[in-house]
């Protein structure tokens, strides 16, 4: 089986160490072009790119997926099946390539959270369970026959870090037994259909912008601590302490009927606790960043803190 791997972001990095692993013939990989620096210094290699130089596999940075050399390079290589981790939707002309396909691994349990973050959507409205599914690409994103998927339990504890490193090896080891399955022949496409009574029911998993980062104190404390735990480590959801932008990673829930307080208002002894106040209770602040400065754990912070006269 002649492989060629589509990758970029850390994501990738563990279904294509678990190929190489393997030992699959993985004839080149395909990533984005390399970056630089916030300061325009130095070139950043992607993740999968730095994976791919140490076992010496041959790399392709295309800027244009439709560029006819690009394809026709591809074409060449003569590849049985490309395998799709955290990468851009390919054009026709490549998924439809291969004999057997393209497939692609997806951190959700589709035709559940399709789009760009699945992983912290399902935290944010508050899931219980999630998985990872392979499915044969086709034009419509995450939309094509599903081969094979795999549940996780989301805990109460989980946040986008670890649900995300539970789900790539889950997911690398899921991807390991598509591609045998399919070198036998012995493996179904199922349609997803969902639930055709109910279309309504798909949950959607869009692309996170800024303005969805800010936690909105007249919400319920359960969907601002989930807001923050589905954003934390990265891109992280902020509000503000006297006008200075703070990142919030790390919260804990406190319901109370009893609320004096005006919302979005908060309470602190200023030495171990310091807790907003929202529509039906307190979201206690564990770990947070101010502008420019590292991230610090509540005890920490406060000790540091100069501004409560403010």
């Amino acid at each position: 089986m002649r492989v060629i791997f589509f990758g970029t972001s850390e994501y990738a990095v563990p279904s294509l160490q678990k190929l190489i692993d393997e030992q699959f013939d993985i004839i080149t990989v395909v990533t984005a072009p390399d970056k630089q620096n916030s300061r325009r210094t130095a070139i950043v290699y992607h993740p999968v790119k730095i994976l791919a130089l140490k076992y010496n596999i041959p790399i392709l940075q295309p800027e244009d997926l439709n560029d006819p050399i690009f394809v026709e390079a591809l074409c060449h290589l003569n590849p049985t099946v490309h395998v799709v981790v955290s990468f851009k939707l390919l054009p026709k002309v490549i998924w439809d390539m291969p004999p057997l396909g393209s497939v692609n691994l997806h951190p959700s349990l589709l035709p559940q959270y399709r789009g760009a973050a699945p992983i912290q959507w399902a935290l944010i409205n508050g899931e219980t369970h999630t998985g990872v599914s392979i499915f044969k690409l086709v034009d419509k994103m995450d939309q094509g026959n599903l081969l094979m998927q795999a549940s996780a339990t989301i805990a109460p504890q989980d946040n986008f870090a670890s649900l995300n490193e539970r789900l790539q090896s889950l997911g690398a080891n899921l991807l390991v037994q598509t591609l045998y399955k399919m070198a036998t022949n012995s493996i179904q496409e199922i349609p997803q259909i969902g639930d055709p009574s109910n279309p309504t029911m798909l949950k959607k998993a869009p692309k996170i912008f800024n303005e969805q980062r800010e936690i909105n104190w007249h919400n319920k404390v359960e969907d601002i601590h989930n807001l923050i735990r589905g954003l934390s480590p990265t891109p992280c959801a902020f509000t503000y302490l006297h006008g200075q932008q703070v990142k919030i990673y790390q919260s804990e829930k406190e319901r109370t009927s009893h609320i004096n307080s005006l919302i979005g208002s908060f309470h602190t002894d200023k030495k171990t606790f310091l807790k907003f106040v929202a529509v039906d209770g307190y979201v206690n602040i564990k770990q947070l960043q101010l502008p420019d400065r590292k991230s610090l754990m509540i005890d920490d912070f406060l000790r540091g803190y100069n501004k409560w006269d403010i």
